[in-house]
């Protein structure tokens, strides 16, 4: 009957120990998620940005021809 009992309390500890993990590497999913879509939205911001750029290069490459 001890044995069961220290085993029981055993397990409980090792449970208690595996559910902290579990939530901590919930909390880092989240987090790491939260950084990818962070990301996400500055690379479509960068590529907008991009885009604005080369078409103001093609405008002025333009502009410069019509002068020369």
């Amino acid at each position: 009957m001890f044995k069961n009992k220290n085993r029981l309390q055993e397990l409980a500890e090792i449970k208690k120990d595996t559910d902290a993990k579990i939530n901590e590497e919930r909390m880092s999913k989240r987090t790491y998620m939260h950084m990818l879509d962070r990301m996400n939205k500055d690379f479509i911001a960068t590529k907008i940005k991009g885009n604005e750029y080369e078409k103001n290069l093609v405008n002025k490459k333009a502009v410069i021809e019509i002068e020369e």
